[in-house]
């Protein structure tokens, strides 16, 4: 079940939507303004916020949004308006929105949404992530942003227990070396871990542009630091063998004058 926060200062339409979205079996809180609906997700934790753009006062449903993923960074926004923009769409491209959608609008569309945004903080694969970093408390934010969203996640701060972790998890599949502490030889502990466990997705991760570095030391996968929970997606998107994947081609037999690819 699906927990949505809806925010409208116009009460008919967060009921109208807290209805239809309840029979498709999700648990929907609605607020007016942007104080109570603040308040309610900090303490409710929705997994979804759906928000109109234009609310009375200071506050737009994209500043509710943007403060509300400060605190929970798994959370997907929706954001909905009247007046679209190139400003509004720049604004929320930036914010990374997950959808946008104009009035009017229809049932459909908005549930067809909250399925899409839903599905989108799952995990994409099955395996354990181990974060290597001796920056304890970025650690622990991002080993608890995972965990949230239902990824296995381990935290280890040496070369040391990452080999011993390494050597205790079957399922361990990704390595994120979290590159910021000189103490560490990152070179020699990705041959050390490929050693251990063949086949592992080894990701680094710096607030400089080191992709050219970490291809040097046999690191392939790159984020730069601060990355979001939706880099992290894709990249194990991408990172997954075909055959485990969930969204597989589709094909269909050749029609005359196709040409072979």
């Amino acid at each position: 079940m699906t927990k949505i926060l809806v925010v409208d200062d116009e009460p008919q339409y967060g009921v109208f939507l807290k209805d239809c979205l309840a029979r498709e079996g999700h648990e929907v809180k609605t607020a007016t303004n942007p104080q109570d609906a603040m308040t309610c997700g900090e303490s409710w934790q929705p997994d979804i916020i759906i928000a109109d753009w234009m609310l009375r006062g200071q506050l737009d449903g994209l500043h509710v949004a943007n403060s509300m993923r400060a605190l929970y960074p798994a959370l997907q926004t929706i954001l909905i308006t009247g007046y679209p923009s190139r400003e509004l769409r720049a604004r929320a491209k930036a914010s990374r929105v997950f959808s946008f959608i104009e009035k009017p609008f229809s049932v459909a569309k908005v549930a067809d949404e909250v399925r899409r945004a839903a599905d989108a903080g799952k995990p994409k694969f099955q395996g354990e992530i181990m974060i290597v970093t001796d920056a304890g408390p970025i650690g622990k934010t991002v080993c608890g942003m995972l965990q949230a969203v239902g990824y296995t996640c381990h935290l280890t701060t040496s070369s040391e227990e990452a080999r011993q972790l390494a050597e205790a998890r079957e399922s361990l599949a990704v390595v994120i070396l979290d590159c910021v502490a000189p103490t560490l030889d990152h070179a020699l502990l990705a041959d050390e871990l490929r050693q251990v466990k063949a086949g592992l997705v080894i990701v680094g991760s710096s607030e400089q542009d080191d992709a050219a570095r970490f291809r040097e030391l046999g690191v392939d996968k790159f984020m730069p630091r601060f990355w979001e929970l939706e880099d992290l997606h894709e990249l194990l998107a991408l990172s997954t063998p075909i055959a485990d994947r969930d969204d597989q081609l589709s094909l269909r037999k050749p029609l005359v004058g196709d040409e072979p690819q």
